[in-house]
């Protein structure tokens, strides 16, 4: 007596997946084929994380620049009111423009802020969104 197809299929698929396992030509193609995702993904984290090191550092650096230059417009006034003068505002963001333009570095939501501190030094806070470009995809 004959046996059924479905496990004559079975037998011969199992023969076949076996034989693959144990042969060993043609193996580079599936494991370079099987690491370039991982790679892809390392090398994109690399760059995401470097543009967003860049991000970061030009952002302070336009964050001193600014706290500074409206330090220095400010002078040796004390103004009663305890808020940094608009002029003094003015100048400092006008020198954190300068060193970080709105959309630099393919960043967004660009905020910056300076207040007066209660011993006359100008504070200030800058955030931006730097939104990944090649793990988007994974």
């Amino acid at each position: 007596m004959s046996q059924p197809i479905a496990i004559k299929h079975a037998a011969k698929a199992g023969t076949l997946l076996s034989r693959l396992a144990r042969d060993k030509s043609g193996n580079t193609i599936a494991i370079v084929a099987a690491s370039i995702a991982p790679v892809l993904a390392l090398v994109g984290g690399g760059i995401d994380m470097g543009r967003s090191y860049l991000s970061e550092s030009r952002l302070q650096a336009a964050c001193d620049a600014g706290v500074l230059a409206a330090r220095k417009k400010l002078g040796a006034t004390v103004p009663g009111d305890g808020l940094l003068p608009s002029d003094a505002d003015a100048v400092g963001k006008r020198f954190f423009d300068v060193n970080f333009r709105n959309g630099a570095y393919g960043t967004t939501g660009l905020d910056f802020d300076m207040q007066l501190e209660t011993d006359m030094a100008v504070s200030g806070v800058a955030q931006v969104i730097v939104p990944t470009t090649i793990m988007k995809v994974f």
